[in-house]
């Protein structure tokens, strides 16, 4: 099989991306977008390119689940941090 629609990853984001909690690095579970998401992705952000990231972390990350308006608040060094990512484990990078 060539693709598996379960799987997931877990990642650690750096602490001094995002500030430990208790003294344990926080963590996402994410999932690698599919063709059909990333075109999706592309077509919904068609008239506003600055939505892609925004829709690719929505997207991707399934645990804590997130909205919109969170990823708005993210600090931009955790929104490239998970971008990367997620390319990464969606094969782009």
């Amino acid at each position: 099989m060539l693709i598996d629609a379960k799987e997931t990853y877990m990642v650690e984001i750096p602490g001094n991306i995002l500030a430990p909690v208790e003294g344990a690095l926080q963590r996402v579970i994410i999932k690698p977008l599919d063709v059909n998401t990333f075109q999706l992705i592309a077509k919904a952000a068609r008239d506003d390119h600055s939505l892609i990231p925004l829709l690719i972390i929505k997207e991707s990350v399934i645990d804590p689940v997130l909205n919109i308006n969170q990823i708005k608040g993210m600090k931009v060094g955790l929104v490239n941090f998970l971008i990367k990512e997620i390319k990464r484990v969606s094969g782009i990078i």
